[in-house]
């Protein structure tokens, strides 16, 4: 019988890891804890927009989940980015506190981990109860990682945006919002397609999980470039002034 408390761990400790790891990268000058909370019950107010889009589709009767590139692109990818994408600029778009180049990766993880932890309550206790400790270890590797990545890419063009000139403005803002959901759905649709053709072609399927795994290292490449790119930038410009 799987303990609730074990359960409980599995959903919530691995984004606490990460938000801690992300928030020890801020190096020059550290979010307001109070805000950063705040992006986390975005994040978790985000999963109840996606429940609302879903079931408004729904009546409209358009299913995005019919197909393996539908269900990872549009259903998954495009839904939930969105979701999250809204969220974070209302919380820091006009905020004064978004003064550096890092804080659009740190505010975006935290947005991005409140929608995974709920996400992995959901999983835990409500959609596979009877698989919990299986599945909240998959998704403590997997699945949480992925929303911490997705929020990193979405997050640097998010700060891209914030300072460059108006003209480049709504180039980067669209770049924040597409790149997250382009990762997002090719994470998704790896794993997918893997598992719908598991029994049909069990090479193929293992051939998909190969290009999984590279493009997995590929986002972890980029994600940490990326946090690495923006801490050294905020680090110089507080050296020139």
């Amino acid at each position: 019988m799987n303990n609730p408390l074990i359960i409980l761990s599995l959903a919530v400790l691995p984004a606490l890891l990460l938000m801690i790891f992300i928030y020890r990268q801020d190096k020059t000058k550290k979010e307001p804890l109070g805000l950063l909370l705040k992006g986390f019950l975005y994040g978790t107010y985000s999963v109840l927009l996606v429940f609302v889009i879903h079931f408004c589709l729904e009546i409209l009767g358009i299913d995005v989940q019919r197909n393996v590139f539908l269900s990872a692109f549009v259903s998954a990818a495009l839904i939930e980015e969105s979701a999250k994408f809204y969220f974070l600029k209302k919380l820091i778009w006009n905020n004064p506190n978004f003064d550096e180049r890092f804080d659009g990766i740190i505010y975006a993880v935290f947005v991005s981990l409140g929608f995974a932890v709920v996400e992995n309550l959901l999983y835990l206790f409500v959609y596979v109860p009877e698989a919990a400790l299986e599945t909240g270890f998959q998704r403590a590797i997997w699945a949480v990682p992925a929303h911490f990545l997705f929020a990193v890419i979405m997050g640097y063009y998010f700060s891209m945006a914030r300072f460059s000139t108006a003209g480049r403005q709504n180039y980067y803002l669209t770049m924040s919002l597409l790149m997250a959901v382009l990762a997002h759905g090719m994470y998704d649709v790896l794993l997918m397609f893997a598992e719908a053709i598991s029994n049909l072609s069990p090479v193929m399927s293992s051939l998909t999980m190969v290009g999984f795994y590279i493009f997995d290292i590929l986002l972890w490449r980029i994600g940490l470039k990326r946090i690495r790119k923006l801490t050294l930038a905020d680090e110089y410009n507080n050296l020139k002034f």
